[in-house]
């Protein structure tokens, strides 16, 4: 019994050490490349569409569920000229209230828009000539994201300024 054993295990070890030789297979279908849309939006001008309403509705090609949709304000530069991109939602508290810049989307467009406590602090630095840039993150790759802070996110897509779509708001909701 021992003997039988003994062999069957040799002959086991022996069958387990053979590899398969032959020539490679063919090659697979390349994959879709995952790449992040992103959009720059300039000449932006809040006014009251008389709804109360300040704000701008920019359709994009549509987006997958699970895709994440990002948005910056341009708020300065930097005594350098580099600029200072900041993330929406963002709230400036004033002596007479409050102001939110703020945006939602839809799998077509987003809204970027103004809220605020008293029309007082509608001024012109903040509702004229403002900039915003918009990053459509795929979901494969939004599951990686670590931050959303604006230069991570550049670092992470491998985006440079001249990625983005310029484009001119003209919509008003």
């Amino acid at each position: 019994m021992k003997k039988i054993f003994l062999l069957l295990t040799a002959v086991a070890g022996m069958a387990l050490t053979q590899s398969c030789e032959g020539d490679a297979g063919p090659q697979g279908e390349q994959g879709t490349a995952l790449v992040a849309d992103v959009y720059e939006i300039t000449n932006v001008d809040f006014v009251n569409d008389g709804t109360d309403f300040y704000g701008i509705v920019y359709q994009f090609p549509q987006i997958y569920e699970g895709d994440m949709v990002l948005a910056y304000r341009l708020k300065g530069s930097t005594t350098g000229g580099a600029d200072i991109w900041e993330s929406i939602p963002k709230t400036y508290y004033f002596l007479s209230g409050e102001l939110e810049y703020n945006f939602d989307f839809t799998r077509s467009d987003i809204s970027i828009y103004l809220d605020q406590s008293n029309d007082s602090v509608l001024t012109p630095a903040y509702t004229q000539d403002q900039v915003f840039r918009v990053v459509i993150v795929p979901g494969d790759l939004a599951n990686k994201m670590t931050s959303t802070k604006y230069n991570d996110v550049v670092q992470m897509l491998k985006l440079s300024d001249s990625s983005f779509k310029r484009v001119t708001s003209t919509s008003t909701k």
